[in-house]
């Protein structure tokens, strides 16, 4: 809701008090969901250009050069409060907005990822949030038909009360397919096609962007109803009309709804627009102009097209049984208006409307960063690791999804980063994600090695990371401590997109994650997800899976010298270290495995060298034997250094070895291949043992 600063805006600006379908309009565009009041003062510290960047940040998603004429879109999107207070319509309806976001610029969509975070599934509502999350995200895709190729998952008492779900697209099209969320030609039609509208969503990015309170059931209303069949249909349309080239501009209704979609294109194409609320098919009785206006009722697009290929699109809307409706027109003054039943609901100024309010005041207060130092608990570490619910396997949520629908996957999820094949033969590669705990104990540092892990999933597929999206996720930015989190996290993904040469080609900010939780105030913690791509250009990616011949398992880069942020400092203690950056030895090893034969290669995750060899092992069903003299807590279970495990044949083994040496990058055999399906490491370990180890947890999480 407007704060009263920006009320006393709009009655200046205006010289009136605002009707209600301009105050709804208003919420909406200036809510920190479409506005990014208090973030995009920053967005100039991302590298957001480069000779692949075809569409950047401003559109409904990012569009990347992949060769031979062919763009793929990336998007990244949250949905946290919706899911929060409706799991699976929250959850369902966010991977179809940002379905719906791919598609606008003319992709057809290929892929989706989900970024998730909940609090310890101990509870009947922590399992609640997780199945229904799990469930709707599934429903939605499968039926969509477009296959889910990973994401993340994280558990932490810090989002007991608010969850995140962040859900990522990808598309492809043809680059003279390109469509544009833009209306730059008075006299064009508004063509509304898809669902028809109800009351569902009214309200949803104001919703998006307050804090959540004991009354948060009361805004289920505020929760989109999606319906994926009526989606696949709408996709079917948009490509149809897409391939006829009879749009001249196209924007998905999401949050603020017609309202937003039809002001955000006329200010991008600087005109203006005039709507007849009357004609939007509406499945409600009673509706009034202001609720037609921002409704977020699912599954609905908004095209711009000349009058001469109305009919023409018509028949193609009809051929899907879609409702449509011509609901105005492009005009040449930079006027929003909207009418309904004679009456007028809005007759104010785009410009106003999109850039119109008053930057907030947003203050940064000073972060402790803790060392937390410990003395370290003797225990079983590797079985530990594999029972911790953030270490253990995701296949009991991932295999809900369907990975192969389209045909198009080459390495399903469960490893670094999934990879499909493009139209144009090369591979894509895919991973997104985050790590909240690290970002929690230095945002700044943290989020700047949280993001590199992500290249280093999509490298360890030997392609070129070419792009990037953003979904930030943080508490309330009207605390100084809070908005500090927030702002450090920008400041360490933008160090690596530079550092990499890995431009943000679009993002979304998702901020107020707070709520209260058994009479405390509780903030989650700051979760910068990002979302990375990278193309293989010539030959196969490198596998994920290890091969069962005689090899030797090869470590390149270096261990860390610090343990902060890591698994096994927040499980078992020790000294903390600070944290810090090698870009230059990051570079070095990006460029020794972009288009590499290995035979497969992982980077050491989450959980270090040792519980990293275990997991390779148990998805592979290959017997591993550590083999190393490095006993040290760092090498054998530190994490977020700039590491790789090559597998080798033993018959290339020491030029590889010598070859490397020759090129300044550290390596070390630290495993071979056995013929046994036994982990050594001190001690045998049958590998069924520990996948019963690595799997139950989460499974144990989704019962319910």
């Amino acid at each position: 809701m407007a704060t009263a600063e920006e009320e006393q805006v709009i009655l200046k600006e205006l010289g009136r008090k605002p009707t209600p379908g301009e105050m709804a309009m208003i919420d909406a565009l200036w809510s920190e969901h479409c506005s990014y009041k208090s973030s995009k003062r920053w967005f100039n510290l991302f590298l957001t250009e480069s000779e692949r960047v075809k569409l950047g940040i401003g559109e409904g998603a990012g569009l990347l050069d992949v060769g031979d004429g062919y763009v793929v879109g990336i998007g990244l999107e949250s949905h946290n409060h919706p899911s929060a207070v409706d799991p699976f319509n929250g959850a369902a309806t966010g991977v179809g907005g940002i379905i719906r976001d791919i598609v606008s610029q003319g992709c057809r969509p290929v892929a989706v990822l989900d970024c998730l975070r909940f609090g310890f599934p101990d509870s009947p509502r922590q399992k609640l949030l997780l199945d229904q999350v799990v469930l709707g995200i599934s429903s939605y895709g499968n039926c969509v038909g477009v296959p889910n190729l990973g994401g993340d998952l994280e558990f932490a008492e810090e989002f007991a009360s608010n969850p995140l779900v962040n859900a990522m697209c990808v598309g492809v099209a043809k680059q003279d397919k390109i469509i544009r969320s833009v209306a730059n030609e008075p006299g064009d039609l508004l063509l509304l096609f898809g669902s028809s509208t109800g009351r569902d969503g009214i309200g949803g990015v104001t919703f998006a962007s307050e804090e959540l309170d004991d009354t948060q059931q009361e805004s289920r209303g505020s929760v989109q109803i999606g319906d994926p069949l009526t989606e696949k249909l709408l996709i079917d349309a948009v490509l149809e009309l897409r391939d006829s080239d009879l749009l001249h501009g196209l924007q998905d209704l999401g949050g603020g709804g017609l309202a937003c979609a039809a002001a955000e294109m006329a200010e991008k194409g600087g005109t203006g627009v005039r709507l007849e609320l009357i004609k939007v098919p509406l499945r409600e009785e009673g509706m009034q102009g202001w609720e037609i206006l921002v409704s977020e009722s699912q599954e609905r697009m908004l095209a711009v097209l000349p009058e001469d290929n109305l009919q023409e699109a018509l028949r193609i809307i009809e051929s899907k049984e879609l409702a449509w409706a011509v609901v105005g027109r492009v005009t040449e003054g930079r006027k929003f208006q909207a009418e309904y039943r004679g009456e007028v609901v809005a007759d104010i100024p785009i410009d106003f409307t999109i850039n119109g309010f008053p930057e907030p005041v947003r203050e940064q207060g000073e972060l402790r960063i803790e060392t937390d130092d410990r003395p370290v608990v003797e225990t079983d570490y590797l079985v530990a690791m594999l029972s911790d619910i953030n270490i253990a396997s995701k296949r009991p949520v991932f295999q809900q999804y369907d990975q192969h629908v389209q045909g198009n996957t080459v390495i399903p999820p469960g490893g670094d980063a999934g990879v499909i094949v493009l139209p144009n033969g090369k591979y894509l590669a895919m991973a997104a994600g985050t790590n909240s705990y690290l970002v929690s104990r230095n945002p700044l540092l943290g989020s700047a090695l949280a993001t590199l892990q992500i290249v280093r999933s999509v490298v360890c597929r030997g392609a070129l990371p070419i792009g990037m999206v953003d979904s930030l996720n943080a508490g309330n930015p009207e605390k100084k401590d809070s908005y500090r989190q927030f702002v450090d996290a920008i400041r360490g993904v933008a160090e690596v997109s530079h550092k990499l040469e890995v431009p943000v080609v679009g993002g979304n900010v998702s901020l107020y994650n707070e709520a209260d939780l058994d009479g405390e105030r509780r903030r989650i913690l700051p979760s910068p997800f990002v979302g990375i791509v990278g193309v293989v250009e010539e030959g196969e990616p490198i596998p994920d899976i290890l091969h069962p011949d005689e090899s030797a398992i090869v470590q390149i880069g270096v261990a860390p010298d610090f343990m902060a942020g890591s698994q096994f400092h927040r499980m078992f203690g020790g000294t903390g270290g600070e944290m810090r950056v090698q870009f230059e030895l990051e570079q070095k090893l990006l460029k020794e495995l972009i288009g590499s034969n290995y035979l497969a290669a992982t980077d050491v995750g989450r959980g270090g060298l040792v519980t990293t060899l275990a997991k390779w092992a148990i998805r592979s069903d290959v017997g591993l034997r550590v083999k190393t003299e490095d006993t040290s807590i760092e090498f054998l279970w530190g994490e977020n250094s700039p590491r790789y495990l090559i597998q080798v044949p033993i018959n290339i083994l020491e030029t590889t070895l010598e070859r490397l040496k020759e090129t300044n990058i550290p390596a070390e055999v630290v495993a071979e291949v056995t013929e046994d399906r036994i982990f050594t490491f001190g001690k045998e370990y049958l590998l069924n043992q520990l996948r019963e180890i690595w799997e139950n947890p989460v499974n144990r999480a989704l019962e319910i």
